[in-house]
């Protein structure tokens, strides 16, 4: 089914991303320093702008996306394959600039 994930690196009972989100799951799970992706909540975004985007932040142990698409956003953890945090990261970045989409920074 469009939209949902389950098994291999997912993590978590929340299945559901949006087409922007399903786009870079799909990118960044065939990285061997992905570990495992865990989907949060779809919530909606007070920007009416339309701006498809990704912001990423690097946490303990892990990097959280939150990503906006037409006045959605989710909010993604993914968690590297151990000792290799900086390798994702890169990986990540790289796959959200290859899909074409605008690519920010921000501390948690």
């Amino acid at each position: 089914m469009k939209g949902h994930f389950a098994g291999g690196k997912m993590a978590g009972s929340h299945t559901t991303a949006i087409d922007c989100a399903c786009r870079l799951i799909e990118a960044i799970s065939a990285h061997q320093s992905v570990g495992k992706i865990s989907l949060g909540v779809i919530s909606a975004h007070p920007c009416t702008g339309g701006r498809t985007k990704v912001k990423v932040s690097c946490g303990d142990g892990y990097t959280l996306l939150a990503i906006s698409q037409k006045g959605s956003v989710q909010e993604v953890r993914v968690y590297p394959v151990n000792g290799k945090l900086q390798e994702m990261n890169l990986a990540i970045c790289r796959e959200v600039r290859n899909l074409g989409l605008e690519l920010c920074f921000k501390e948690i």
